[in-house]
């Protein structure tokens, strides 16, 4: 089976591909300030003890896909995982060094925990920190 492409009459682009670029800002692109990884340890940190079926609803993917980025979290070190009944609970390990070169002898704690301080109480749970 072959792919149709159809070209718009914008340079001949592929409609597809433009259709991804749109933005709500006039020429600008989609984009996040964290990778998908930091929006999740940002998460769990917010609520302590999640399961993966909340974060991944919190984000609007897949328990498959959630489980991915947190495989890389955990073998990063950044977060642990502790078995409760049937349903794996989810912990920021706050001491965990940051791994970016820039951000080098930086801790977890040090850029979450101020980020989370300020958000409203009501919007975040206490639970075990690690």
């Amino acid at each position: 089976m072959t792919a149709v492409r159809t070209k718009d009459a914008n340079g001949g682009r592929d409609r597809r591909r433009a259709s991804r670029r749109k933005s709500t800002i006039r020429g600008a692109r989609d984009w996040s300030l964290l990778s998908p990884q930091g929006n999740f340890l940002f998460y769990i940190a917010a609520y302590p003890g999640s399961t993966v079926r909340e974060i991944a609803a919190g984000f609007g993917r897949t328990e498959r896909a959630a489980w991915a980025i947190l495989r890389d979290l955990r073998r990063a070190g950044m977060v642990r995982v502790v078995r409760d009944a049937r349903k794996f609970r989810h912990f920021v390990h706050m001491d965990a060094p940051l791994r970016h070169p820039v951000l080098r002898g930086y801790r977890v704690r040090s850029v979450l925990s101020d980020l989370i301080e300020q958000m409203p109480a009501k919007g975040r749970r206490e639970g075990r920190a690690g």
